[in-house]
């Protein structure tokens, strides 16, 4: 039988959202609720260098993922939320993969809590309503979710000590499933848990097929965000208009119109780089609108050294802005990225998890994104699902029209840690 997680005081408020399972209809299992755990303080020095370590990793599979059509949306932070709790029970070769992979500032205890500090700087009181979309009230404080959460097979016994560490440090929670024996109604549930904790915006995160007879684990992260802008759109205002494409293709699309926008803006080598703060000002949207004809090489360039020559050149102005309302959605597989793209070795089909289990390697790691950008402001998700199985059968005054492909990111301003990061290539699509 799989040793049970010990239930100690309340759950620190602000991750209570893993507290439950979903309860959407399509659910074959009831929910599932977890034990209250205490979690260390939120005090690790190193949490905006994870959170840079981790954005880097997010750059790199981006521009992997350049050669995609159409748009592009992940979340830096939901993937290394993901690998970190699978960091917490590799040994050997998969956590030589890992710091190849991530280049972690520290290790040890240090590390589980720069993780367990970051995620709890980000997140919001989790009683703090989901702002409403009214255009008439005044702009509401963001709300910023994140969820971890570790589903294994009823009959497969982790090595003592992870689940523990594992609640303790991302606040996962740890529920039992047939993954074996009922590999679909298993999937469902996951992806009905998912669906919930994300709003309904990742309905169908892992695939038919990718849970099978030979899965023992499955851990997962979902992340979901909403936020108003500091100066939202007049809906009234939003019109028509003309956004022309890489190809010189012209399509028309709608554009929200803020004549006398106060923000943050620099021109630099071949781009123009606008600060659009979110209510309250914790969070800001990033965006890279590259001149015209200098789109690949601008993206071919975005990295932490980009983005801290933009942040250097910023500067408060003034603009009449137009900026297309748009909606994006992705998914891929982070294993063909990872070792395909990033050329990392050694991560997968690699039995080096003792801290898990004996005899498991990861053998499927899958993330989507889904943002949705309009007058009030953005709402978005991502969720990030690493899958294991056993290896042997048991400017002031300026108009400035955002009119081509650009790129953005979403990040939280004490830590610089990327929340979702994009490209519009076409928002008509």
């Amino acid at each position: 039988m799989k040793l049970k997680p010990f239930a100690t005081a309340p759950v620190i408020a602000a991750l209570a959202l893993t507290a439950c399972s979903s309860t959407t209809t399509n659910d074959p299992y009831p929910p599932y609720s977890d034990p209250d755990v205490v979690r260390p303080a939120a005090d690790s020095p190193d949490a905006a260098a994870l959170a840079a370590a981790l954005n880097d990793v997010g750059f790199r599979l981006f521009l992997d993922q350049s050669d995609a059509d159409g748009d592009v949306v992940l979340s830096p932070l939901s993937i290394g939320i993901a690998f970190g709790m699978l960091d917490l029970g590799a040994t050997g070769v998969v956590t030589d993969a890992l710091e190849d992979l991530f280049g972690y500032p520290v290790d040890g205890d240090d590390l589980w809590s720069a993780f367990n500090t970051l995620e709890r700087m980000i997140v919001t009181d989790p009683s703090q309503p989901i702002p409403d979309d009214d255009p008439d009230g005044p702009p509401q404080p963001p709300v910023v979710r994140i969820a971890n959460r570790e589903f294994y097979d009823t009959d497969f016994v982790t090595v003592d000590g992870y689940d523990e560490a594992l609640m303790k440090w991302f606040g996962a929670g740890v529920e039992p499933l047939p993954l074996r024996t009922d590999s679909e109604g298993s999937r469902q549930h996951i992806n009905a848990w998912v669906e919930e904790k994300t709003m309904g915006l990742i309905p169908d995160l892992i695939p038919e097929g990718a849970i099978s007879e030979w899965t023992v684990m499955v851990l997962v992260n979902a992340l979901y965000l909403k936020a108003q802008w500091a100066s939202r759109f007049d809906p009234e205002a939003t019109a028509d208009g003309p956004f022309t494409l890489l190809d010189g293709t012209v399509v028309t699309t709608p554009f929200m119109h803020e004549p006398s926008l106060t923000t943050r803006a620099a021109a630099g080598d071949g781009y123009l780089a606008l600060d659009l703060p979110y209510a309250q000002g914790d969070l800001s949207m990033l965006v890279i609108v590259p001149d015209a004809g200098r789109y690949d090489e601008v993206e071919s360039g975005l990295g932490a050294d980009l983005i801290a020559d933009i942040d250097d050149g910023l500067e408060q102005t003034t603009l009449d802005l137009y900026f297309p309302s748009f909606e994006s959605e992705f998914d891929f597989d982070l294993r063909d990225a990872i070792e395909g793209g990033l050329g990392i070795a050694n991560l997968f089909d690699v039995p080096d998890l003792k801290g898990i289990g004996e005899e498991v390697a990861v053998t499927k790691a899958i993330h989507a994104a889904k943002i949705i950008v309009d007058e009030s402001g953005a709402e978005a998700a991502a969720a990030t699902a690493i899958i294991m199985d056993l290896t042997a059968m048991p400017m002031d005054g300026t108009e400035v029209k955002v009119d081509r492909p650009f790129l953005y990111l979403i990040r939280d301003n004490d830590t610089d840690a990327v929340l979702f990061l994009g490209r519009v290539l076409d928002p008509s699509a």
